[in-house]
């Protein structure tokens, strides 16, 4: 036969038991909302990955035909040896 004080101790026993439970269950739903923070987070960062490199690309097709606008300009300079002004 239980005592009264085994009896309290396992009623004790118990809340604490399903107090940390509940505590895990709580780390864990943090655990996996964190992971798909971090998921998010590295799609934003491939998609912004892919956004520079474009922009790269494209900035670097401008410098080429800024350099070919120059060369141009420096032939025709030289064909009819005149001075033509940039405003950049």
């Amino acid at each position: 036969m239980k005592t009264n004080k085994i009896l309290e101790l396992e009623k004790i026993s118990e809340r604490k038991k399903e107090e940390v439970e509940t505590t895990i269950k709580n780390y864990n739903k943090k655990i996996r909302n964190i992971g798909a923070d971090a998921n998010n987070f590295t799609s934003e960062k491939e998609k912004l990955l892919q956004q520079t490199e474009t922009l790269q690309k494209e900035n670097n097709k401008l410098k080429h035909s800024i350099d070919e606008i120059i060369k141009e300009m420096n032939e025709l300079r030289g064909k009819f040896k005149t001075n033509i002004i940039i405003f950049i």
